[in-house]
């Protein structure tokens, strides 16, 4: 697979201040902020400490979409979020829910002066809107949030489709403040407090038809946020999973203007429902699943992170649940993205490969 490498500096910087994080810092209902994602970053992301520069300059987006931060009395889920949450943040590409593709899906947030956390999930699966309050709320940040400051929560949920199954996951994360200094994207440059989140991830599942349950332990992931006075959301965010004890680079994000790439948002998507992937890590075979309203042409492209094309198929796809399988045997391991366009629609998922 073809790698490209970008410069990436790290030296101290003068006369720098560190950085505290608040409430005052977090998004409010209604904002909608610009995110590019890139695929040319080979930095070692634990490469961090005070009064640092860091400089992602050269960071090359492969597309877009906007984050949305709605009331939960404008999305499908009023109660009980509008009891519980400050907001819904809109989820462009969930993951499957037991080989089920969710649509409509939000994660639902509460902020105050000391915490800001998910309080629960809003999906809909097989058109039955499904509200699923966190038992124990995944806490991202304390607040105030400055360098050194550590902390771990335990969050989880479960709720069952009648007859069906039931579904839970348990979470927990554990913060470092391991950094701060001056950060500098193709968007701009800012003073930023670096948070490390290490999360360790188990599903639950009980199939009623069959009288079975099993738990699956994820691998270990990361999430690095480079968090800036006044910005709502990471300037900059690098998330990862364990591969085989080192970070694996699965997706990389920050806040940007537009571009002229593909734009993944709300027309955008209209078109193509949720794609979804599985299994996701794969190694041999992996299935692409989506909906579609209507018969309609599909083109499937799969990327490696250079932005090389290495899959393109077009399709004939049909109205309702449509599968796809591939065969992965031959792709080194690592990080693709998978494209689903109509004419109208473009989805991208991540697909990390192993062996």
């Amino acid at each position: 697979m073809k790698r490209i490498c970008i410069p990436f500096f790290f030296a101290p910087a003068a006369c720098l201040a560190q950085v505290t994080i608040g409430q005052s810092d977090m998004p409010n209902s209604g904002d909608t902020i610009r995110v590019s994602y890139a695929g040319n970053y080979f930095a070692d992301p634990d490469s961090v400490g005070p009064s640092y520069s860091w400089n992602y300059s050269t960071l090359v987006p492969d597309f877009q979409n906007l984050e949305r931060f709605v009331s939960p009395v404008s999305t499908a889920y009023p109660l009980p979020f509008s009891l519980t949450a400050s907001y819904g943040q809109y989820a462009y590409t969930p993951d499957s829910v037991f080989a089920l593709i969710p649509t409509d899906v939000y994660n639902f947030f509460k902020e105050s002066s000391s915490q800001y956390k998910q309080v629960g999930i809003g999906m809909t699966l097989s058109g039955l809107p499904i509200p699923v309050i966190y038992g124990s709320p995944d806490i991202v940040y304390r607040f105030p949030l400055q360098f050194g400051d550590t902390d771990s929560s335990f969050g989880g949920y479960g709720f069952q489709v009648p007859n069906l199954f039931f579904y839970g996951q348990t979470i927990r994360r554990r913060n470092v403040a391991d950094g701060w200094g001056t950060i500098t994207t193709p968007y701009g440059t800012y003073q930023a407090l670096r948070v490390k989140s290490t999360l360790n991830i188990t599903d639950t599942v009980y199939i009623d038809t069959l009288g079975i349950g099993f738990s699956i332990p994820r691998a270990e992931s990361y999430e690095y946020k480079w968090l800036a006075p006044g910005k709502k959301i990471p300037v900059l965010q690098v998330e990862a999973s364990d591969f085989f004890g080192s970070p694996l680079v699965t997706a990389v994000w920050y806040q940007d203007t537009m571009q002229a790439v593909p734009q993944v948002g709300v027309d955008e998507t209209l078109g193509a429902a949720s794609l979804a992937i599985y299994p996701n890590p794969a190694s041999e075979l992996a299935c692409l699943e989506f909906e579609l309203a209507k018969a309609e042409k599909m083109d499937i492209r799969i990327s490696d992170l250079s932005g090389k094309q290495l899959v393109f198929l077009r399709v004939q796809g049909l109205p309702g649940l449509n599968k796809q399988v591939f065969d992965l045997r031959g792709y080194a391991p690592g990080v693709y993205f998978v494209q689903l366009s109509t004419a109208n629609a473009t989805s991208v998922k991540k697909l990390i490969i192993t062996r």
